[in-house]
């Protein structure tokens, strides 16, 4: 992993969330990820939270089902000042353009990244499927504060994506159930 990334300590690791040292919550809420690998419109409703855990790298990992995609839910602590998170979004062949978003007190979510064609892609895991759709194996996360403090305290790391065997074998966590979308929610929604 690339060294600019500083590891994450047990301590993000929250009951359906992460929480950044620099006070942003985030949680990554499944669906049933669509066969060209587009966000549908509209966006569906969570199946659920996904667990997050370090992984022996130092990296963070996230259990995704080769069916599964997820957006990324954002909540800010009561003091956290205005941030920008910048996400890369990485394939074996490729690091995609950045991803900047301003986050404020009210929160927020992304739900996918465009393409270089400009669809809004799914965060899923890699994969070919017969329609040509792609996913990633790694999310790197940038967060930094915009204004304040000096120097502006920032915090950043890197999310694997990997399947849910390979998380338990890493993590030796549970891997969530497999999504049924006809029961619905049934899981950590935000946090």
């Amino acid at each position: 992993m690339d060294s600019i990334f500083s590891p994450p300590d047990a301590s993000w690791i929250q009951t359906g969330h992460l929480l950044t040292p620099i006070g942003l919550r985030l949680s990554f809420q499944r669906f049933e990820r669509s066969e060209d690998g587009q966000v549908p419109q509209p966006l569906p409703s969570s199946l659920g939270a996904l667990p997050c855990a370090l992984g022996r790298d130092g990296s963070l990992l996230i259990p995704l089902a080769l069916d599964e995609a997820f957006w990324i839910g954002m909540q800010p602590d009561d003091s956290m000042p205005a941030v920008r998170l910048t996400l890369f979004v990485v394939s074996e062949e490729v690091r995609a353009a950045p991803l900047p978003v301003v986050v404020n007190a009210l929160g927020g979510r992304i739900n996918g990244y465009p393409d270089s064609t400009g669809q809004v892609l799914s965060f899923a895991r890699e994969h070919r499927s017969p329609s040509g759709a792609r996913g990633c194996s790694r999310l790197e996360c940038s967060i930094v504060e915009i204004a304040g403090t000096s120097p502006a305290a920032a915090c950043r790391f890197a999310l694997r994506l990997v399947d849910p065997v390979a998380f338990t074998r890493e993590s030796g966590r549970p891997a969530p159930s497999p999504i049924d979308p006809a029961t619905g929610y049934r899981e950590h929604l935000l946090p």
